[in-house]
């Protein structure tokens, strides 16, 4: 009989230890924040725009013996882009657009993925 009661005793615990694992998870799902794609789109495209310019800078200061090779290869996908200074900024326009839609696609993925997610937490699927 001593072994039933601790039996019990034990299930309930498990229990209620289940039902607040799935609580604090349904919480957990209900509160991840959604990503600002305009703010990931900006900070994205700055650090592409800056770090491309920068590197063309770097070059053109450089100004060696065929400097820039494999940076020359941009202009195949960048039109106007060149290791110069106006290449410098033309480069930075690019980099930043490209950067500025990787990091809104990013942010318009995850903010579907947390939208799924809280919807099947809110039907209990998941």
């Amino acid at each position: 009989m001593g072994n039933t009661r601790v039996t019990m005793t034990e299930a309930n615990s498990q229990s209620e230890v289940g039902l607040a694992a799935r609580d604090m998870e349904r919480e957990l799902t209900r509160m991840i924040a959604r990503l600002d794609g305009a703010i990931l789109a900006l900070v994205f495209g700055l650090i592409a725009g800056v770090g491309l310019f920068a590197m063309t800078a770097i070059l053109v200061v450089e100004a060696g013996p065929d400097t820039g090779a494999h940076l020359k290869l941009l202009s195949n996908y960048f039109p106007g882009y060149s290791v110069t200074w106006r290449g410098a900024f033309i480069g930075f326009l690019w980099a930043f657009t490209v950067g500025a839609a990787v990091g809104w696609l990013i942010g318009y993925l995850y903010n579907r993925v947390a939208r799924i997610r809280r919807k099947s937490s809110a039907t209990g699927d998941a």
